[in-house]
């Protein structure tokens, strides 16, 4: 009887001792997990507590078809004052930017045009199947340098696998991303990969409800980087919280097929780097139904990474990269709300190609940046009345960056939107001047876009000075403007060059009488069809300087 009495006694006490016993060492962790890898399990959850972690917790390269998850109360933290990844999958190397970082086995190829899914042995090593890098290895045509003269990076790399070998022709696994002029394929992983040999290429991994926290339980300083994913192919990231990070809270570098869905991301560097996600040199990478705080930026892609979907995202305070001015190509964003929407860079002027912000709404401004080409901005994040304040153009010139010369916005096309100016925005579109004075624009394409400036002294449009011959077509637009004595779109000087001006079916709302304003000093030429300013036809009365359109 007496047993009986103490035996809910004894079984509060054990339940106490659970409880408390919700601390793990990670160095046990990752035994457990290499163990399960090792017997062929498909997955390994964590324990239901904080992990301290002194060194990171690895996913190791080889390993294919695998899950590592959280459950309930799972928290990874870095119990020491040392820097590292909480967790990396694959390799944390400098293969997205570095081609020394590739010590495999090199073999000279044929150039390889877009689109190839076969690449030809010229010299070097014989092809086998297996992972390889195709890499472009020309000193000039393949890298990028800061303006600065400072930072130099080989941005053409893609992963790929060889598939098939026949004599000198390789069979890849689908169609290269960019075309390599000067390639070489650099072996990452054979298939018939030797015993002595540790594989490195992680595929088909998933990583779900996950909690990381970069910041040091000891002194509190942030991680770099917490969460690093590298050369791998198929990797799904699914409910993760990250905090805590120095240059990006979650990194994808040199690899493919990458998704992150459902991330939460926060407490990054808010003066520089401070990417809430990464990508570097990959490929067929997306970000979905996440949402970006207290750090600097919310998604960036960088070293020539192409092929990024970023859709249904928010970070109101944040900036969004689409492309770092390193060769990216082909980045959608879509219905994503942020506060500053940077295309290219004015420090790294290789430019990007193909991005579109569809549905999508900077609440300050968007900036494009030398180099960009066929640039498309749609539509408007649902929900909100505009697409943004500002939109703005700019010229980089100077320095000791490569490309060297000027750089300039090749192509932008605006569509579907609405920008309305704010009492600090000014202008609804500029074309800015670098500080030399140069101003260069190729071709800026606007449909059906509603612009609306109310306040005064500022117009809608300024193309401040140019010196080549932009083609600026605008069709369908309605223009607002409150300032009776400004017109809404002014032209600066043309230097050596001329305004091409092709005006189709405008609407302008306007106190005043004038819809453009040409320099004394500007030459034009513009088509004027079917625009009308406050009900009547527009006609040359309404230009400032009619004698400049020739």
């Amino acid at each position: 009887m007496e047993f009986l009495r103490a035996l809910p006694l004894l079984t509060i006490a054990f339940a106490c001792v659970a409880r408390a016993q919700t601390v793990y060492e990670g160095a046990d962790v990752q035994t457990a997990l290499q163990a399960a890898v090792n017997s062929g399990a498909t997955s390994y959850t964590l324990p239901p507590g904080r992990i301290n972690l002194t060194t990171s917790l690895r996913v190791m390269g080889g390993t294919k078809n695998f899950t590592l998850m959280g459950q309930t109360g799972t928290r990874l933290v870095r119990n020491t004052t040392v820097d590292f990844p909480l967790i990396i999958v694959g390799t944390h190397g400098k293969h997205a930017y570095d081609n020394t970082a590739f010590t495999g086995a090199s073999t000279t190829v044929s150039p390889v045009p877009e689109g190839a899914t076969t690449v030809t042995r010229t010299a070097g090593q014989a092809l086998e199947k297996g992972w390889y890098a195709i890499i472009g290895t020309h000193s000039l045509n393949d890298i990028v340098r800061t303006a600065d003269g400072v930072s130099t990076n080989y941005f053409k790399r893609e992963l790929v696998r060889v598939t098939n070998v026949s004599g000198n022709v390789a069979t890849l696994d689908g169609p290269v991303g960019r075309p390599f002029d000067n390639a070489e394929l650099r072996l990452v992983e054979a298939d018939n990969l030797p015993q002595t040999v540790s594989p490195q290429v992680c595929q088909r991994i998933t990583l779900r409800n996950l909690v990381l926290d970069g910041a040091s339980t000891i002194d509190g300083t942030k991680a770099a980087k917490v969460l690093i994913v590298g050369l791998s192919s198929g990797v799904y990231i699914d409910d993760i919280s990250v905090s805590n990070f120095g240059t990006s809270g979650i990194s994808v570098q040199m690899s493919k097929g990458v998704t992150i869905n459902r991330a939460r991301v926060s407490q990054g560097n808010l003066e520089v780097m401070g990417y809430g996600i990464e990508f570097g040199g990959s490929r067929f990478v997306t970000v979905r139904n996440s949402v970006f705080s207290t750090t600097r930026t919310g998604v960036l892609f960088q070293s020539g990474t192409m092929d990024g979907l970023v859709e249904d995202c928010t970070g109101s305070t944040l900036n969004f990269d689409g492309g770092h001015g390193q060769g990216e190509r082909r980045l959608t964003y879509r219905r994503v709300l942020g506060n500053l929407f940077t295309i290219a860079n004015s420090s790294w002027r290789r430019g990007v190609e193909d991005v579109t912000l569809e549905d999508c709404t900077a609440l300050h401004s968007i900036a494009v940046h030398g180099n960009a080409s066929n640039v498309l901005i749609k539509g408007r994040y649902p929900g909100q009345t505009i697409t943004t304040p500002q939109i703005y153009t700019t010229t980089q010139t100077g320095g000791t960056g490569y490309p060297s010369g000027t750089s300039y916005v090749r192509s932008l096309t605006l569509e579907n939107g609405v920008t309305i100016s704010t009492p600090t925005s000014g202008y609804n579109f500029q074309m800015s001047t670098a500080p030399d004075g140069t101003s260069v624009l190729g071709s800026l394409t606007i449909r059906n876009w509603t612009f609306k400036v109310l306040y005064e002294l500022i117009g809608n449009l300024k193309f401040n000075r140019t010196t080549n011959s932009p083609n600026i077509s605008i069709t369908n637009c309605n223009f607002q403007n409150v300032y009776e004595y400004s017109a809404s779109i002014f032209f600066g000087p043309s230097e050596g060059g001329r305004w091409n001006l092709d005006l189709r079916d405008n609407v302008f709302n306007l106190p005043g009488q004038y819809i453009a304003n040409f320099s004394t000093s500007s030459t034009a030429s513009w088509v004027n069809q079917g625009n009308l300013i406050n009900g009547q036809p527009v006609t040359l009365a309404h230009v400032v300087n009619p004698g400049a359109i020739q």
